[in-house]
């Protein structure tokens, strides 16, 4: 276990003796369009290439892994201790940021909160697994013991994205709305000792921003002042 993640994961009560800190990228050499990118945490997603959303201490602004995603595990089992099977970012904050599945998407938590999906969500948190893969030649992460794919997908605010999902839903993935396909990879994980993160960055899904305001960290983003117009963002 890193150093460097163990606060978080301390306070977090799981067993975390045989977990070590990871990079994620991709492996797929048939797709050289993403084959070796990195996996980036952004805005509570996962996507291929890109930097990711970390922010750094108060008392180290200019940390070396700001545009870098770590994650730490397996732990034990949020809903289960009896199985090693939860993954975290690698971050310092104590609440810590769980990954997790929902609507076929892989996503992060919310920082600074034990909110996993929503105030009336429900996510999969698991099972995740390492692996070693002869393909590949290395260690991956897996989950239900399936790879991922990298889609990709269109938001008002931020164009064309390119968002892991899991390989366990097969066909419902390969094409979406925008007639876009998904490539399958797989997602191998490089051993790392480099320094934490604080949190990564996440906005508060639209439905939140009035109804479950303190969750969101101060976003505004969506809020709407008492005559109606719209907050100015943050």
């Amino acid at each position: 276990m890193r150093s460097s993640i163990l606060p978080a994961l301390a306070a977090m009560a799981v067993t975390a003796e045989a977990a070590k800190a990871y990079i994620p990228s991709v492996w797929n050499n048939t797709a050289p369009a993403i084959h070796t990118q990195l996996v980036q945490a952004k805005n509570g997603f996962f996507e291929v290439g890109g930097v990711a959303d970390g922010i750094c201490q108060d008392y180290n602004p200019g940390c070396p892994s700001a545009n870098s995603t770590i994650i730490s595990g397996p732990v034990s089992s949020k809903y289960d201790g009896n199985k090693t099977t939860d993954f975290w970012l690698g971050i310092t904050d104590p609440k810590g940021q769980q990954i997790y599945v929902y609507d076929q998407k892989l996503m992060y938590t919310l920082p600074r909160t034990n909110v996993v999906s929503g105030p009336e969500g429900n996510a999969i948190n698991g099972p995740f697994s390492v692996d070693y893969d002869d393909l590949a030649q290395g260690t991956v992460l897996r989950f239900q013991g399936n790879d991922w794919a990298a889609c990709k997908t269109f938001n008002v605010r931020q164009g064309i994205r390119t968002i892991v999902q899991p390989l366990v839903y097969g066909s419902s993935l390969w094409e979406n709305a925008f007639g876009w396909e998904c490539t399958p990879f797989k997602m191998t994980l490089e051993e790392t000792d480099a320094p934490a993160v604080d949190h990564y960055r996440r906005d508060c899904p639209f439905q939140w921003l009035n109804t479950s305001p303190e969750l969101c960290m101060g976003q505004t983003w969506g809020l709407v002042n008492a005559d109606g117009s719209c907050v100015a963002p943050a």
